[in-house]
C-alpha cells in the first residue's frame, strides 16, 4: 500500500520482525515436543514392538542412517526396538560409515540389551541339510534316496558340510538345488550337485577353480588342446590357496576333492600333480552314473547344457542299438561317414570323437550283435573312410585313426560272448566283405592278436 498510496509510511519490515517474534514465542522446545508425544503414546495404552532384521545386510551409509534413527527415537515410552544382526559384520559397516576407531564399542552405546543366538551343534546343520536333500529328491524323482546315493551324500556333507555356520547357508543350498536339480536330474548325479553348491556358498573361489579346471581338462582329454607346465603350476597354486580358506578340515586337502574332480592326484597338497591321466574303466563308470568327472555330463553341473567337445551317451546307445539290427545297418554307416567333417568345435572331426569313446570299457557293456554290426561297418567302409580323410588331408595317414584298435576291441568282446560264433564271422566277412587293403590289414591285425587253437586255424 505505501508503494501504491502517496503518503502512507513503509510498514512491511516492522510487521515481518513482529511475526517472527510471535512464532518463536508460541514454538515449542524439542523436549516439550517429546514430552507431549510420549504422554499421547501412554494414553492410546498400546505398546509397539520395531523388529529390524538383517542390518548386516545393508551398505555402511544405511547401516549409519538406521542406527542413528533408532537412537534418536529408541527413548519413546511404549516402544521396544529389536535388531537382528551380525554383529561384527555391522560393526565395521559402522567404522567404515562413521570413520570411528571402533564401531563395536559405539553400536554397545545404542544397544542396552544384547544376546546372541547360541551355536548350531556340530552336526545339526549337517543333518538338516541331508534331511533337506533327501525332501528334494523325493519330491522331484517320486521316491526316496537309495543306499548308494545316501552314503555317497552323507560323504559330501562329512567333508565339505562341516564349511556351513549357519541355517540361513543351509537354506541357501537347499533353494539353489530345488532351483537346479529338476531342470538337470537326467544328467546329473545329486550328491555331486550337493557337493558343488556346498563348495559353490561357503568357498566360491574354489567353485570357479573347479570350473575353469574341468573346462581344461575337457579340452585335454578329447585332444584338442594341451596345458602347459607354467598353466599346470598356476592352477596348483591357485588351488592350494583356495583350499585354504575352508576351516580347518579334511576339506582342506586335495586328497578328498579329488574323490570328486578326476584327474587330482597325490596324498598332500605340496606334491598334487593335475590333468593325470584316468583310465578307460573308471571313465566308462563316471559317464555310467553321470558323475561331475564324466567328459559327457560335466558342464551340466554349472550349466542347462552339455559341453560342446562331445556327443551325448544318448547318441552312442542309438548307435550301438542300429549296429545290432542288420535293417538299421545301412543308415547306421550313412550316420558315421556323415561325421567325417569339422564339429566346428575343435580341431578333430566327429568321426575321431566316437573312435575315441569306443573304449575297452564302454565296449565291455555291448551285446554280441551289436559289436558285430560295427565290424561288419569297419570292414567294409575302412578303405571309404580312409578316402574321404584324404581328401580332407593330403597328409593324412591312415595310422592317424584308431580303426584297428577299434576293432580289435569289438572281436575281442564278441569272443569273450561267443568265440566259435565270432571265428565263423570273421570267415564269412573276410570271403564276403568288400576287398581292400583296409580290410586286409584289419584282418591281419584282429587275427594276430587272438590266441588260436588249433580247431581256430583250420
Amino acid at each position: 500500500m505505501a508503494a501504491l498510496v502517496p503518503g502512507i509510511p513503509n510498514a512491511s519490515g516492522a510487521l515481518k520482525a513482529y511475526a517472527e517474534a510471535a512464532f518463536l514465542t508460541d514454538r515449542k522446545t524439542t523436549a516439550e515436543l517429546r514430552t507431549e508425544i510420549g504422554e499421547k503414546i501412554i494414553a492410546l495404552d498400546l505398546s509397539f514392538i520395531v523388529v529390524m532384521d538383517d542390518l548386516d545386510r545393508l551398505e555402511p551409509a544405511q547401516a549409519v542412517e538406521i542406527v542413528r534413527l533408532v537412537k534418536s527415537v529408541a527413548d519413546f515410552p511404549r516402544f521396544r526396538y529389536i535388531l537382528s544382526y551380525d554383529k561384527a559384520v555391522l560393526a565395521h559397516a559402522i567404522q567404515t560409515g562413521l570413520g570411528v576407531t571402533d564401531g563395536a564399542a559405539y553400536l554397545q552405546k545404542i544397544v542396552q540389551i544384547s544376546f546372541s543366538l547360541p551355536r548350531p551343534e556340530a552336526f545339526s546343520l549337517r543333518r538338516e541339510f541331508i534331511s533337506g536333500v533327501k525332501d528334494l529328491y523325493l519330491e522331484v524323482n517320486g521316491n526316496g534316496v537309495g543306499e548308494q546315493l545316501l552314503a555317497d551324500l552323507n560323504r559330501v556333507a562329512d567333508v565339505y558340510g562341516a564349511a556351513l555356520s549357519t541355517p540361513r547357508e543351509v537354506k541357501l543350498v537347499i533353494n539353489i538345488l530345488r532351483f537346479r536339480y529338476a531342470g538337470v536330474r537326467d544328467y546329473v548325479y545329486l550328491p555331486d550337485l550337493c557337493l558343488l553348491q556346498l563348495i559353490r556358498i561357503s568357498n566360491a573361489g574354489l567353485y570357479d577353480w573347479i570350473e575353469q579346471y574341468l573346462t581344461e581338462r575337457a579340452v585335454v582329454d578329447s585332444g584338442d588342446g594341451s596345458v602347459s607346465e607354467e598353466e599346470q603350476t598356476g592352477l596348483k597354486d591357485a588351488l592350494i590357496a583356495h583350499l585354504a580358506h575352508f576351516p580347518p578340515s579334511t576339506a582342506r586337502t586335495a586328497y578328498h576333492l579329488r574323490d570328486w574332480i578326476s584327474g587330482i592326484a597325490g596324498y598332500d597338497n605340496e606334491n598334487i600333480t593335475l590333468f593325470s591321466q584316468t583310465g578307460d574303466r573308471e571313465r566308462a563308470e563316471m559317464t555310467a552314473h553321470k558323475r561331475l568327472g564324466s567328459g559327457a555330463y560335466w558342464r551340466y553341473y554349472f550349466a542347462f547344457s552339455s559341453p560342446q567337445n562331445v556327443l551325448s551317451p544318448a547318441f552312442f546307445d542309438d548307435l550301438f542299438r542300429q549296429a545290432a539290427d542288420p535293417a538299421q545297418q545301412d543308415a547306421m554307416a550313412e550316420l558315421l561317414l556323415g561325421k567325417i567333417d569339422s564339429n566346428n568345435v575343435s580341431s578333430r572331426t566327429w568321426f575321431e570323437h566316437i573312435l575315441s569313446q569306443l573304449s575297452s570299457a564302454m565296449v565291455a557293456t555291448q551285446n554280441a550283435a551289436a559289436c558285430e554290426g560295427l565290424v561288419r561297418f569297419f570292414f567294409d567302409y575302412s578303405d571309404t573312410v580312409i578316402q574321404r580323410y584324404h581328401e580332407l588331408n593330403v597328409w593324412f595317414a591312415a595310422y592317424d585313426l584308431d580303426l584297428y584298435g577299434v576293432v580289435d576291441r569289438l572281436i575281442q568282446r564278441m569272443c569273450e560272448v561267443n568265440r566259435a560264433a565270432t571265428i565263423t564271422f570273421l570267415q564269412d566277412i573276410c570271403v564276403e566283405g568288400s576287398p581292400g587293403h583296409g580290410l586286409q590289414d584289419m584282418c591281419d591285425i584282429s587275427c594276430g592278436k587272438m590266441e588260436w587253437s588249433e580247431t581256430d586255424r583250420w
